[in-house]
C-alpha cells in the first residue's frame, strides 16, 4: 500500500460523512473496508488535517460535522481529491503534464492591477510551513 492510501480513504471517509446523514461506524467500517482500530486512527487524523468539528452524535448513533469545512482544510481537501483523482484514473496521467517550473506568484499580478484600479483595500495572508508561523499585513490601500 502506497503512502497516498491512507489519505485517500480518509478524504473519502470525510466526504461520506458530509454526504450521508450521521453514517454508523459499522457502515463506515464495512464500505471502506477497514478495522476498527484503522478506523478510528482514519477519524484522528480528519479531526487533525481537515475539521476538528467532526464528532460522533450518540443520539443518532453515526458521525456528523459541525459546520463547515473551510479555510485552509477546505483547500488541502480539495487539493487531495484532485491529487487522488488524477492518480486512480487510468489513461488521465499520460495527459497530464506537470510543470517543471516553481510558482512564482506572478499568477496574482493582474487582481492587484485591478484591486489598484479600483482603489480597492488588499490583505495580504502569509503562513510559514517551516516554521508553522501566520501572519497578515493589515489591509493597505493599492
Amino acid at each position: 500500500m502506497s503512502n497516498f492510501e491512507p489519505l485517500k480513504r480518509q478524504v473519502s471517509i470525510l466526504r461520506e460523512i458530509q454526504r450521508v446523514e450521521c453514517p454508523s461506524v459499522a457502515e463506515l467500517q464495512k464500505k471502506f473496508d477497514i478495522k476498527p482500530a484503522t478506523f478510528k486512527r482514519d477519524i484522528e487524523a480528519i479531526k487533525q488535517f481537515f475539521t476538528p468539528n467532526l464528532r460522533y452524535d450518540s443520539k443518532a448513533k453515526g458521525y456528523k460535522i459541525d459546520g463547515e469545512i473551510e479555510g485552509e482544510a477546505l483547500l488541502i481537501l480539495e487539493t487531495f481529491e484532485l491529487l487522488a483523482f488524477v492518480h486512480s484514473t487510468d489513461g488521465v496521467n499520460e495527459f497530464i503534464i506537470p510543470e517543471k517550473r516553481k510558482a512564482t506568484g506572478t499568477e496574482h499580478f493582474f487582481i492587484l492591477k485591478k484591486c489598484i484600479e479600483d482603489q480597492k483595500a488588499v490583505t495580504f495572508l502569509h503562513h510559514n510551513y517551516v516554521n508553522n508561523e501566520s501572519g497578515e499585513l493589515k489591509e493597505c490601500f493599492l
